[in-house]
Protein backbone atom coordinates (compact mmCIF):
# COMPACT_ATOMS: atom_id res chain seq x y z
CA UNK A 1 0.00 0.00 0.00
CA UNK A 2 1.23 3.53 -0.79
CA UNK A 3 1.46 5.59 2.37
CA UNK A 4 1.16 9.29 3.10
CA UNK A 5 4.05 11.52 4.09
CA UNK A 6 5.77 11.39 7.47
CA UNK A 7 7.57 14.16 9.41
CA UNK A 8 10.06 16.32 7.53
CA UNK A 9 13.80 15.80 7.10
CA UNK A 10 16.89 17.94 7.03
CA UNK A 11 19.54 16.75 4.57
CA UNK A 12 23.12 17.98 4.25
CA UNK A 13 25.19 17.19 1.17
CA UNK A 14 28.95 17.22 0.68
CA UNK A 15 31.31 15.90 -1.99
CA UNK A 16 34.96 15.04 -2.43
CA UNK A 17 36.05 18.03 -4.55
CA UNK A 18 35.00 21.53 -5.53
CA UNK A 19 35.99 21.42 -9.22
CA UNK A 20 35.33 18.70 -11.80
CA UNK A 21 35.79 17.99 -15.49
CA UNK A 22 32.84 16.48 -17.40
CA UNK A 23 33.03 12.69 -17.39
CA UNK A 24 34.52 12.52 -13.87
CA UNK A 25 32.85 10.90 -10.87
CA UNK A 26 31.46 12.98 -8.02
CA UNK A 27 31.65 11.16 -4.67
CA UNK A 28 28.78 12.40 -2.51
CA UNK A 29 27.94 12.03 1.19
CA UNK A 30 24.49 12.84 2.61
CA UNK A 31 23.74 13.38 6.30
CA UNK A 32 20.20 13.10 7.63
CA UNK A 33 18.47 14.67 10.60
CA UNK A 34 14.97 13.33 11.04
CA UNK A 35 13.12 10.12 10.37
CA UNK A 36 12.93 8.46 6.96
CA UNK A 37 10.26 6.12 8.27
CA UNK A 38 9.90 3.04 6.11
CA UNK A 39 11.36 4.63 2.96
CA UNK A 40 13.75 2.25 1.24
CA UNK A 41 15.39 4.61 -1.25
CA UNK A 42 16.88 8.11 -1.35
CA UNK A 43 17.72 10.14 -4.45
CA UNK A 44 20.94 12.10 -4.92
CA UNK A 45 20.97 14.58 -7.82
CA UNK A 46 23.24 16.92 -9.72
CA UNK A 47 21.09 19.94 -10.63
CA UNK A 48 21.72 23.10 -12.62
CA UNK A 49 20.92 26.66 -11.56
CA UNK A 50 17.30 26.23 -12.75
CA UNK A 51 16.83 23.18 -10.51
CA UNK A 52 16.77 20.65 -13.37
CA UNK A 53 18.41 17.29 -12.66
CA UNK A 54 21.39 16.52 -14.91
CA UNK A 55 22.39 13.26 -13.18
CA UNK A 56 20.68 11.17 -10.52
CA UNK A 57 21.26 8.00 -8.52
CA UNK A 58 19.24 6.13 -5.92
CA UNK A 59 20.75 4.73 -2.75
CA UNK A 60 19.49 2.96 0.36
CA UNK A 61 19.30 5.51 3.20
CA UNK A 62 20.97 4.58 6.45
CA UNK A 63 20.14 5.92 9.90
CA UNK A 64 22.54 8.81 9.46
CA UNK A 65 22.47 9.30 5.66
CA UNK A 66 24.26 7.59 2.81
CA UNK A 67 26.88 7.90 0.10
CA UNK A 68 26.94 7.59 -3.69
CA UNK A 69 28.85 8.54 -6.80
CA UNK A 70 27.55 10.24 -9.92
CA UNK A 71 29.28 10.50 -13.27
CA UNK A 72 29.06 14.01 -14.71
CA UNK A 73 27.44 13.90 -18.18
CA UNK A 74 29.79 14.78 -21.02
CA UNK A 75 27.28 17.20 -22.57
CA UNK A 76 27.03 19.65 -19.68
CA UNK A 77 28.12 23.22 -20.37
CA UNK A 78 30.74 24.75 -18.11
CA UNK A 79 28.94 26.27 -15.12
CA UNK A 80 28.25 25.99 -11.43
CA UNK A 81 26.07 23.03 -10.47
CA UNK A 82 24.67 21.80 -7.15
CA UNK A 83 24.44 18.52 -5.20
CA UNK A 84 20.91 17.85 -3.96
CA UNK A 85 19.21 14.94 -2.16
CA UNK A 86 15.68 14.04 -1.09
CA UNK A 87 13.53 11.12 0.06
CA UNK A 88 10.42 10.63 -2.03
CA UNK A 89 7.20 11.00 -0.08
CA UNK A 90 8.77 12.98 2.77
CA UNK A 91 8.95 16.76 3.07
CA UNK A 92 12.48 17.97 3.60
CA UNK A 93 14.97 20.78 3.32
CA UNK A 94 18.33 20.10 1.71
CA UNK A 95 21.55 22.04 2.13
CA UNK A 96 23.03 22.16 -1.38
CA UNK A 97 26.72 21.85 -2.22
CA UNK A 98 27.87 24.03 -5.14
CA UNK A 99 30.56 22.73 -7.49
CA UNK A 100 32.31 24.01 -10.59
CA UNK A 101 32.04 21.82 -13.70
CA UNK A 102 34.26 22.50 -16.71
CA UNK A 103 33.54 21.09 -20.16
CA UNK A 104 36.52 21.61 -22.53
CA UNK A 105 34.09 21.70 -25.49
CA UNK A 106 31.30 23.85 -23.99
CA UNK A 107 32.25 27.20 -22.42
CA UNK A 108 29.90 28.98 -20.02
CA UNK A 109 26.86 30.67 -21.48
CA UNK A 110 25.59 34.09 -20.47
CA UNK A 111 23.57 33.97 -17.30
CA UNK A 112 21.85 36.42 -14.97
CA UNK A 113 22.44 36.31 -11.25
CA UNK A 114 21.16 38.28 -8.30
CA UNK A 115 24.26 37.45 -6.30
CA UNK A 116 27.63 39.18 -6.45
CA UNK A 117 29.97 38.20 -9.25
CA UNK A 118 32.61 35.57 -8.74
CA UNK A 119 35.55 36.84 -6.69
CA UNK A 120 38.83 37.14 -8.49
CA UNK A 121 41.10 34.14 -8.65
CA UNK A 122 43.59 34.04 -5.78
CA UNK A 123 47.15 33.11 -6.47
CA UNK A 124 48.19 29.51 -6.09
CA UNK A 125 49.27 28.93 -2.48
CA UNK A 126 52.91 28.43 -1.75
CA UNK A 127 54.19 25.38 0.05
CA UNK A 128 53.65 25.83 3.80
CA UNK A 129 56.79 26.12 5.89
CA UNK A 130 55.35 23.58 8.32
CA UNK A 131 52.49 21.13 7.86
CA UNK A 132 49.59 23.54 8.14
CA UNK A 133 46.76 22.40 10.38
CA UNK A 134 43.51 24.31 10.84
CA UNK A 135 40.67 22.71 12.78
CA UNK A 136 37.18 23.46 14.00
CA UNK A 137 38.05 21.29 16.97
CA UNK A 138 40.59 21.99 19.69
CA UNK A 139 41.42 18.30 19.88
CA UNK A 140 41.24 16.81 16.37
CA UNK A 141 44.54 17.32 14.52
CA UNK A 142 46.62 15.90 11.67
CA UNK A 143 50.37 15.37 11.75
CA UNK A 144 52.23 14.16 8.64
CA UNK A 145 55.73 12.64 8.70
CA UNK A 146 57.08 15.47 6.53
CA UNK A 147 56.13 18.49 4.47
CA UNK A 148 57.11 17.67 0.89
CA UNK A 149 56.82 14.42 -1.05
CA UNK A 150 57.79 13.14 -4.43
CA UNK A 151 55.38 11.53 -6.93
CA UNK A 152 54.11 8.10 -5.80
CA UNK A 153 55.74 8.49 -2.40
CA UNK A 154 54.05 7.11 0.69
CA UNK A 155 52.50 9.61 3.07
CA UNK A 156 52.07 8.70 6.73
CA UNK A 157 49.70 10.79 8.80
CA UNK A 158 48.56 10.51 12.41
CA UNK A 159 45.11 11.80 13.33
CA UNK A 160 44.82 12.65 17.03
CA UNK A 161 41.82 13.47 19.20
CA UNK A 162 39.46 11.03 17.51
CA UNK A 163 38.55 8.87 20.51
CA UNK A 164 35.13 10.50 21.01
CA UNK A 165 34.25 10.85 17.34
CA UNK A 166 32.10 8.73 15.06
CA UNK A 167 31.66 8.54 11.27
CA UNK A 168 35.27 9.61 10.73
CA UNK A 169 36.09 10.22 7.06
CA UNK A 170 39.32 11.14 5.28
CA UNK A 171 39.66 12.94 1.96
CA UNK A 172 42.87 14.00 0.22
CA UNK A 173 42.45 16.21 -2.84
CA UNK A 174 44.73 18.23 -5.09
CA UNK A 175 44.41 21.96 -4.58
CA UNK A 176 44.81 24.75 -7.14
CA UNK A 177 43.52 28.26 -7.74
CA UNK A 178 40.23 26.87 -9.08
CA UNK A 179 39.48 24.82 -5.96
CA UNK A 180 40.47 27.72 -3.70
CA UNK A 181 38.12 30.02 -5.62
CA UNK A 182 35.31 27.48 -5.37
CA UNK A 183 35.85 26.93 -1.66
CA UNK A 184 35.76 30.70 -1.06
CA UNK A 185 32.51 31.03 -2.98
CA UNK A 186 30.93 28.11 -1.11
CA UNK A 187 31.96 29.55 2.26
CA UNK A 188 30.19 32.82 1.42
CA UNK A 189 26.90 31.24 0.37
CA UNK A 190 24.30 29.08 2.07
CA UNK A 191 21.94 27.33 -0.32
CA UNK A 192 18.90 25.28 0.64
CA UNK A 193 16.21 23.66 -1.46
CA UNK A 194 12.85 22.67 0.01
CA UNK A 195 11.24 19.47 -1.23
CA UNK A 196 7.57 18.70 -0.85
CA UNK A 197 6.39 15.13 -0.36
CA UNK A 198 6.92 14.34 -4.08
CA UNK A 199 4.32 11.59 -4.17
CA UNK A 200 4.22 8.38 -2.17
CA UNK A 201 6.91 6.89 0.04
CA UNK A 202 8.72 4.01 -1.62
CA UNK A 203 8.39 1.81 1.43
CA UNK A 204 8.09 -1.46 -0.49
CA UNK A 205 10.42 -0.70 -3.36
CA UNK A 206 10.52 1.32 -6.57
CA UNK A 207 7.32 2.97 -7.78
CA UNK A 208 6.90 3.01 -11.57
CA UNK A 209 3.96 5.06 -12.90
CA UNK A 210 2.58 4.35 -16.37
CA UNK A 211 -0.17 5.95 -18.48
CA UNK A 212 -2.08 3.90 -21.08
CA UNK A 213 -3.95 5.69 -23.89
CA UNK A 214 -5.88 4.66 -27.02
CA UNK A 215 -7.23 7.17 -29.57
CA UNK A 216 -6.13 9.98 -27.22
CA UNK A 217 -8.38 8.57 -24.48
CA UNK A 218 -7.32 6.80 -21.27
CA UNK A 219 -7.69 3.04 -21.17
CA UNK A 220 -9.65 2.22 -18.01
CA UNK A 221 -9.56 -1.01 -15.94
CA UNK A 222 -6.81 -2.44 -18.10
CA UNK A 223 -4.50 -4.98 -16.46
CA UNK A 224 -0.77 -4.50 -17.04
CA UNK A 225 2.47 -6.00 -15.78
CA UNK A 226 5.95 -4.54 -15.29
CA UNK A 227 9.02 -6.76 -15.27
CA UNK A 228 12.78 -6.38 -15.11
CA UNK A 229 14.84 -8.33 -17.62
CA UNK A 230 17.65 -10.15 -15.88
CA UNK A 231 18.84 -13.29 -14.14
CA UNK A 232 16.40 -12.63 -11.30
CA UNK A 233 12.77 -12.48 -12.39
CA UNK A 234 10.94 -9.46 -10.94
CA UNK A 235 7.28 -8.84 -11.77
CA UNK A 236 4.52 -6.49 -10.60
CA UNK A 237 0.93 -6.09 -11.81
CA UNK A 238 -1.67 -3.35 -11.70
CA UNK A 239 -4.90 -2.04 -13.20
CA UNK A 240 -5.34 1.37 -14.83
CA UNK A 241 -7.63 3.90 -13.15
CA UNK A 242 -10.07 6.30 -14.79
CA UNK A 243 -7.14 8.41 -15.98
CA UNK A 244 -5.45 5.41 -17.60
CA UNK A 245 -2.71 5.46 -14.95
CA UNK A 246 -1.32 2.44 -13.16
CA UNK A 247 1.37 2.30 -10.48
CA UNK A 248 3.68 -0.67 -10.16
CA UNK A 249 5.66 -1.38 -7.00
CA UNK A 250 8.85 -3.29 -7.78
CA UNK A 251 11.09 -4.60 -4.99
CA UNK A 252 14.36 -2.77 -4.38
CA UNK A 253 16.63 -3.66 -7.29
CA UNK A 254 20.38 -3.03 -7.31
CA UNK A 255 22.01 -2.01 -10.57
CA UNK A 256 20.47 -1.23 -13.94
CA UNK A 257 18.13 -3.38 -15.99
CA UNK A 258 15.60 -3.23 -18.83
CA UNK A 259 12.07 -2.45 -17.68
CA UNK A 260 9.33 -4.03 -19.80
CA UNK A 261 5.68 -2.99 -19.43
CA UNK A 262 3.31 -5.57 -20.93
CA UNK A 263 -0.51 -5.66 -21.32
CA UNK A 264 -2.12 -8.61 -19.57
CA UNK A 265 -5.60 -8.01 -20.97
CA UNK A 266 -5.98 -8.70 -24.66
CA UNK A 267 -6.89 -5.83 -26.98
CA UNK A 268 -7.16 -5.49 -30.74
CA UNK A 269 -5.60 -2.02 -30.62
CA UNK A 270 -2.05 -1.09 -29.81
CA UNK A 271 -2.32 1.13 -26.74
CA UNK A 272 0.15 3.97 -26.27
CA UNK A 273 2.08 3.22 -23.09
CA UNK A 274 4.32 5.86 -21.54
CA UNK A 275 6.30 6.18 -18.33
CA UNK A 276 5.34 9.17 -16.21
CA UNK A 277 8.44 10.67 -14.65
CA UNK A 278 8.60 11.65 -11.00
CA UNK A 279 7.91 15.37 -10.54
CA UNK A 280 10.37 17.17 -8.28
CA UNK A 281 10.78 20.73 -7.13
CA UNK A 282 12.46 23.05 -9.59
CA UNK A 283 13.48 26.43 -8.22
CA UNK A 284 15.89 28.95 -9.69
CA UNK A 285 19.10 29.04 -7.65
CA UNK A 286 20.70 32.46 -7.23
CA UNK A 287 24.43 32.00 -7.69
CA UNK A 288 27.30 33.91 -9.34
CA UNK A 289 27.85 33.44 -13.05
CA UNK A 290 30.88 31.40 -14.05
CA UNK A 291 33.49 33.36 -15.96
CA UNK A 292 36.57 31.54 -17.16
CA UNK A 293 39.59 33.82 -17.36
CA UNK A 294 42.97 33.53 -19.01
CA UNK A 295 44.59 33.25 -15.59
CA UNK A 296 42.75 29.95 -15.10
CA UNK A 297 44.12 28.34 -18.26
CA UNK A 298 47.03 26.46 -16.69
CA UNK A 299 44.89 24.92 -13.91
CA UNK A 300 42.06 24.05 -16.29
CA UNK A 301 44.40 22.38 -18.78
CA UNK A 302 46.09 20.46 -15.97
CA UNK A 303 42.74 19.17 -14.68
CA UNK A 304 41.59 18.20 -18.15
CA UNK A 305 44.82 16.34 -18.80
CA UNK A 306 44.70 14.48 -15.46
CA UNK A 307 41.05 13.57 -15.94
CA UNK A 308 41.50 12.23 -19.47
CA UNK A 309 44.59 10.19 -18.51
CA UNK A 310 42.80 8.52 -15.59
CA UNK A 311 39.68 7.83 -17.64
CA UNK A 312 41.72 6.40 -20.51
CA UNK A 313 43.86 4.05 -18.43
CA UNK A 314 41.61 3.10 -15.49
CA UNK A 315 37.95 3.93 -16.21
CA UNK A 316 35.62 1.99 -13.92
CA UNK A 317 38.59 0.36 -12.18
CA UNK A 318 38.73 3.41 -9.91
CA UNK A 319 35.58 2.15 -8.16
CA UNK A 320 35.50 -0.75 -5.72
CA UNK A 321 32.09 -2.29 -5.03
CA UNK A 322 31.13 -3.99 -1.77
CA UNK A 323 28.34 -6.32 -2.91
CA UNK A 324 26.76 -8.33 -0.08
CA UNK A 325 24.86 -11.57 -0.54
CA UNK A 326 21.30 -10.84 -1.60
CA UNK A 327 18.20 -12.83 -2.44
CA UNK A 328 18.53 -13.75 -6.10
CA UNK A 329 15.44 -15.95 -6.30
CA UNK A 330 12.64 -15.24 -8.76
CA UNK A 331 9.48 -13.49 -7.59
CA UNK A 332 7.65 -16.83 -7.43
CA UNK A 333 10.29 -18.35 -5.15
CA UNK A 334 11.21 -21.98 -5.64
CA UNK A 335 9.34 -23.45 -8.62
CA UNK A 336 7.33 -26.66 -8.26
CA UNK A 337 9.38 -28.18 -11.08
CA UNK A 338 12.69 -27.13 -12.63
CA UNK A 339 14.07 -28.82 -15.73
CA UNK A 340 17.75 -28.29 -16.58
CA UNK A 341 17.75 -29.21 -20.27
CA UNK A 342 21.42 -30.25 -20.41
CA UNK A 343 20.50 -33.16 -18.12
CA UNK A 344 18.26 -34.62 -20.82
CA UNK A 345 18.51 -35.71 -24.44
CA UNK A 346 18.40 -32.63 -26.63
CA UNK A 347 15.50 -32.54 -29.11
CA UNK A 348 15.43 -30.49 -32.33
CA UNK A 349 12.36 -28.38 -31.53
CA UNK A 350 10.63 -26.99 -28.46
CA UNK A 351 7.42 -28.94 -28.92
CA UNK A 352 9.34 -32.23 -28.66
CA UNK A 353 11.22 -30.95 -25.61
CA UNK A 354 7.91 -30.26 -23.88
CA UNK A 355 6.33 -33.57 -24.94
CA UNK A 356 9.31 -35.75 -23.99
CA UNK A 357 10.82 -34.00 -20.96
CA UNK A 358 8.24 -31.78 -19.20
CA UNK A 359 5.16 -33.71 -18.04
CA UNK A 360 3.46 -30.75 -16.23
CA UNK A 361 3.38 -28.75 -19.46
CA UNK A 362 1.57 -29.56 -22.70
CA UNK A 363 0.86 -28.07 -26.11
CA UNK A 364 -2.78 -27.87 -27.17
CA UNK A 365 -4.10 -26.54 -30.44
CA UNK A 366 -7.34 -24.62 -30.70
CA UNK A 367 -8.48 -23.87 -34.24
CA UNK A 368 -4.97 -24.64 -35.40
CA UNK A 369 -3.37 -22.14 -33.01
CA UNK A 370 -1.01 -23.73 -30.45
CA UNK A 371 -1.21 -22.80 -26.78
CA UNK A 372 0.59 -23.92 -23.65
CA UNK A 373 -1.21 -25.34 -20.65
CA UNK A 374 0.16 -26.10 -17.18
CA UNK A 375 -0.90 -29.00 -14.98
CA UNK A 376 -2.90 -27.87 -11.95
CA UNK A 377 -1.23 -30.17 -9.47
CA UNK A 378 -3.92 -29.94 -6.72
CA UNK A 379 -6.65 -31.10 -9.14
CA UNK A 380 -4.37 -33.31 -11.33
CA UNK A 381 -5.83 -31.68 -14.45
CA UNK A 382 -4.52 -29.09 -16.89
CA UNK A 383 -5.66 -25.49 -16.69
CA UNK A 384 -7.89 -24.40 -19.57
CA UNK A 385 -6.27 -20.95 -19.80
CA UNK A 386 -2.67 -20.27 -20.74
CA UNK A 387 -0.18 -19.70 -17.94
CA UNK A 388 2.01 -16.67 -17.37
CA UNK A 389 4.82 -17.34 -19.85
CA UNK A 390 8.16 -15.72 -19.07
CA UNK A 391 11.35 -15.65 -21.11
CA UNK A 392 14.29 -14.41 -19.04
CA UNK A 393 11.87 -12.79 -16.63
CA UNK A 394 9.82 -10.94 -19.27
CA UNK A 395 6.22 -11.97 -20.15
CA UNK A 396 5.73 -13.37 -23.66
CA UNK A 397 2.18 -13.85 -24.93
CA UNK A 398 2.79 -15.64 -28.21
CA UNK A 399 3.04 -19.41 -27.63
CA UNK A 400 3.65 -20.06 -31.32
CA UNK A 401 6.86 -18.03 -31.20
CA UNK A 402 7.95 -19.92 -28.09
CA UNK A 403 7.49 -23.25 -29.85
CA UNK A 404 9.47 -22.02 -32.86
CA UNK A 405 12.42 -20.86 -30.74
CA UNK A 406 15.70 -22.78 -30.81
CA UNK A 407 15.69 -25.11 -27.74
CA UNK A 408 19.51 -25.14 -27.74
CA UNK A 409 19.39 -21.53 -26.54
CA UNK A 410 17.32 -22.47 -23.46
CA UNK A 411 19.15 -23.52 -20.32
CA UNK A 412 16.25 -24.32 -17.97
CA UNK A 413 12.45 -24.27 -17.67
CA UNK A 414 10.69 -23.49 -14.37
CA UNK A 415 7.08 -24.59 -13.82
CA UNK A 416 4.66 -23.37 -11.12
CA UNK A 417 1.86 -25.98 -11.11
CA UNK A 418 -0.83 -24.04 -9.26
CA UNK A 419 -2.81 -20.84 -9.46
CA UNK A 420 -0.60 -17.85 -8.79
CA UNK A 421 -1.80 -14.43 -7.63
CA UNK A 422 0.06 -11.14 -8.02
CA UNK A 423 -1.97 -8.22 -6.76
CA UNK A 424 -5.39 -8.37 -8.38
CA UNK A 425 -4.24 -10.64 -11.22
CA UNK A 426 -4.58 -14.42 -11.27
CA UNK A 427 -2.44 -16.68 -13.47
CA UNK A 428 -3.10 -20.31 -14.42
CA UNK A 429 0.40 -21.39 -13.44
CA UNK A 430 3.77 -20.06 -14.56
CA UNK A 431 6.24 -21.25 -17.21
CA UNK A 432 9.64 -19.56 -17.19
CA UNK A 433 12.13 -20.20 -20.01
CA UNK A 434 15.68 -19.24 -18.96
CA UNK A 435 18.27 -18.86 -21.69
CA UNK A 436 22.05 -19.20 -21.50
CA UNK A 437 22.81 -15.65 -22.58
CA UNK A 438 19.83 -13.83 -21.12
CA UNK A 439 18.85 -12.66 -24.62
CA UNK A 440 15.31 -14.11 -24.56
CA UNK A 441 16.33 -16.70 -27.19
CA UNK A 442 16.29 -13.86 -29.73
CA UNK A 443 12.51 -13.48 -29.36
CA UNK A 444 11.21 -9.98 -30.05
CA UNK A 445 8.82 -8.06 -27.84
CA UNK A 446 5.39 -7.31 -29.29
CA UNK A 447 4.35 -3.88 -30.55
CA UNK A 448 2.20 -3.46 -27.43
CA UNK A 449 5.17 -3.80 -25.07
CA UNK A 450 7.17 -0.85 -23.80
CA UNK A 451 10.86 -1.30 -22.98
CA UNK A 452 13.00 1.31 -21.28
CA UNK A 453 16.10 1.55 -19.11
CA UNK A 454 15.51 1.06 -15.40
CA UNK A 455 18.08 2.52 -13.03
CA UNK A 456 17.91 0.78 -9.70
CA UNK A 457 19.70 1.40 -6.43
CA UNK A 458 23.42 1.98 -6.68
CA UNK A 459 25.68 -0.63 -5.14
CA UNK A 460 27.84 0.58 -2.28
CA UNK A 461 31.12 1.76 -3.81
CA UNK A 462 34.39 3.28 -2.65
CA UNK A 463 37.31 4.97 -4.37
CA UNK A 464 39.90 2.43 -5.52
CA UNK A 465 43.47 3.73 -5.98
CA UNK A 466 45.49 2.08 -8.77
CA UNK A 467 47.49 -0.98 -7.81
CA UNK A 468 50.93 -1.14 -9.41
CA UNK A 469 53.23 -4.11 -9.84
CA UNK A 470 56.51 -4.58 -11.65
CA UNK A 471 54.60 -5.38 -14.84
CA UNK A 472 52.61 -2.12 -14.95
CA UNK A 473 54.59 0.27 -12.75
CA UNK A 474 55.07 2.61 -15.71
CA UNK A 475 51.31 3.17 -15.99
CA UNK A 476 50.45 6.86 -15.44
CA UNK A 477 48.79 7.96 -12.21
CA UNK A 478 47.31 11.45 -12.50
CA UNK A 479 44.73 11.36 -9.72
CA UNK A 480 43.51 14.62 -8.22
CA UNK A 481 41.63 12.63 -5.58
CA UNK A 482 44.06 10.47 -3.57
CA UNK A 483 41.88 9.32 -0.66
CA UNK A 484 38.14 9.04 0.01
CA UNK A 485 37.54 6.53 2.78
CA UNK A 486 36.14 5.90 6.23
CA UNK A 487 38.48 5.62 9.21
CA UNK A 488 37.64 3.04 11.84
CA UNK A 489 40.75 1.86 13.70
CA UNK A 490 41.15 4.21 16.66
CA UNK A 491 43.80 3.12 19.17
CA UNK A 492 43.63 3.52 22.94
CA UNK A 493 45.23 6.96 22.72
CA UNK A 494 42.55 8.19 20.29
CA UNK A 495 44.88 8.14 17.29
CA UNK A 496 44.40 6.78 13.78
CA UNK A 497 47.05 6.06 11.17
CA UNK A 498 46.36 7.15 7.60
CA UNK A 499 48.68 5.96 4.84
CA UNK A 500 48.44 6.64 1.12
CA UNK A 501 50.61 7.24 -1.92
CA UNK A 502 50.82 10.46 -3.85
CA UNK A 503 50.14 10.51 -7.60
CA UNK A 504 52.20 11.82 -10.51
CA UNK A 505 50.28 15.13 -10.45
CA UNK A 506 52.46 17.67 -8.65
CA UNK A 507 51.01 20.45 -6.52
CA UNK A 508 49.54 21.01 -3.09
CA UNK A 509 47.13 18.50 -1.55
CA UNK A 510 44.67 19.15 1.25
CA UNK A 511 44.07 16.39 3.83
CA UNK A 512 40.56 16.76 5.28
CA UNK A 513 39.35 14.74 8.28
CA UNK A 514 35.68 14.98 9.27
CA UNK A 515 33.78 13.34 12.09
CA UNK A 516 30.83 13.74 14.42
CA UNK A 517 30.54 13.97 18.18
CA UNK A 518 27.69 12.27 19.99
CA UNK A 519 25.36 15.28 19.73
CA UNK A 520 25.69 15.14 15.95
CA UNK A 521 27.90 18.22 15.65
CA UNK A 522 30.44 18.13 12.83
CA UNK A 523 34.14 18.27 13.71
CA UNK A 524 36.92 18.62 11.14
CA UNK A 525 40.64 19.20 10.74
CA UNK A 526 42.76 19.99 7.68
CA UNK A 527 46.40 19.88 6.69
CA UNK A 528 48.25 20.72 3.47
CA UNK A 529 51.17 18.81 1.96
CA UNK A 530 53.10 19.39 -1.24
CA UNK A 531 54.09 17.02 -4.05
CA UNK A 532 57.11 18.25 -6.02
Amino acid sequence: MLKAQVPSLQLYTSCDQQVYITGEDIWVDVSLIGNTGSAKTMRVRLIDRSGMAKAQVEIVPQANGGSAFMTIPENLVSDYYFIDAYVQGIMGSTSLTPIMVINPKAPPINCTSSTPSTPSTPSTPSTPSTPSTSSTSSTLSIQTNKQEYGPREEVKAIISGAELLAQLNATVIREDALSIRMRNIASQTSLTLDHDSNGSIEDEGHIVTVRVMTDAKPVVNFKMSASLKGSRSTLATGTTNEEGIVKFILPVYFGNASLVVTPIDKTSKNPIVEIIGQQTNRHAIAFPCLKLEESMREDIESRIFNSRVNTRFYGDASRAYAIPDRDTSDFYGKPDERFILDEYVRFPNMEEVIAEIIPPLRVKKEEGVPMLQVLNLPTKSFFDAEPLILVDGVPHRNSKEILEADPLLVRAIDIVTRRYYIGEVEFSGIVHFKTYRGDRAQLRLSDQDLITTFRGVQESATVQPPVFSTSNERMPDNRNLLVKEQLNKVDAAGKISLQFNTSDAVGNYRIIIKGKVRDGKDVSAESVIAVR
